[in-house]
């Protein structure tokens, strides 16, 4: 535990030095202006932690715990506990189901933006821009979803 704490204590700290703060006429708003941390931010951070790994994280748990039920049946153990581990499962299935249709589509509207050949031609930039707008929309309702409340 410490040993994380400390790992993403530390992944924060480009954070808190490389971004700048730009004042314009109306507004305030901060920006990175080194182009290396714009590219970790955008490919590492943007395309893997908070895309494709927890989908490939959670398909491949629900596969096993699909796999751990199937073959339940041949082991000795109480009906009960077969039930509620049936119950797990389809629970561990429908977040996957959710996963993908939710987090996903971010993920790859994230990495046709960044293609830089597709954004030349306006019109195609402005299909992009509103594919990643619904995908943002989407990408919340799954954190806002699955918020729980005390």
């Amino acid at each position: 535990m410490a040993f994380f704490v400390i790992l993403w204590t530390l992944h924060g700290i480009p954070y808190a030095i490389l971004f700048v703060q730009i004042n314009s006429s109306n507004s305030t708003t901060c920006n990175a202006l080194n182009p290396i941390f714009l590219q970790y931010r955008s490919y590492f951070i943007t395309l893997i932690l908070t895309g494709f790994l927890p989908v490939c994280v959670t398909i491949v748990f629900g596969i096993l715990a699909y796999y751990n039920v199937r073959t339940m049946a041949y082991r000795t153990v109480p009906l009960v506990r077969r039930e509620l581990d049936k119950q797990l499962t389809t629970m561990v299935l429908t977040q996957d189901v959710v996963n993908f249709f939710t987090v996903l589509p971010f993920a790859i509207m994230s990495a046709l933006s960044l293609n830089t050949a597709l954004t030349n031609d306006p019109i195609i930039a402005v299909k992009i821009r509103f594919a990643t707008i619904i995908s943002v929309f989407f990408y919340y309702v799954y954190f806002g979803v699955s918020i729980k409340k005390i």
